[in-house]
């Protein structure tokens, strides 16, 4: 008896401080994953995946001329892993790069365009994006 309310004060003691500490998941995550999936994705793989999200790529207006030697993001959108199908995203500033058949380079940029626009999405190379990745994880541990 004894055991069990040491176990039971333990647990409702450091329940709040795990809870604390949970990564905040974006919703883009779950888009991809579903609600079942992502459940079973750890704080760090969350951490990573937020951070992809936001700082893998950026936004760039070209000239119409240059636009038609890109790929078309329509032409990445991969199959729902979830009931839902996906569907191309219109809102620019929230894209979810997560459900696109991306392609990134070790060593090089690679561009995209976003369909009726006049804008690319610009994914930084695999070396660039890990420097930058591991510049933000330095930066969170000192703070």
């Amino acid at each position: 008896m004894k055991t069990i309310l040491t176990i039971s004060l333990f647990l409702t003691l450091t329940y709040p401080f795990k809870t604390f500490s949970q990564t905040e998941l974006d919703s883009r995550i779950i888009e991809f994953y579903g609600q079942i999936e992502v459940k079973k994705l750890t704080d760090t793989r969350i951490s990573y995946l937020n951070y992809y999200l936001d700082n893998s790529y950026e936004i760039m207006e070209i000239s119409r001329q240059k636009d038609e030697k890109f790929t078309l993001l329509s032409e990445l959108l991969l199959e729902s892993k979830t009931d839902n199908k996906y569907i191309l995203d219109k809102n620019i500033n929230n894209i979810n790069i997560l459900k696109y058949s991306i392609k990134r380079s070790s060593k090089l940029r690679t561009t995209y365009r976003l369909d009726n626009t006049n804008k690319v999405l610009v994914f930084y190379s695999n070396e660039e994006f890990t420097n930058n990745y591991n510049t933000y994880l330095k930066d969170i541990k000192n703070d």
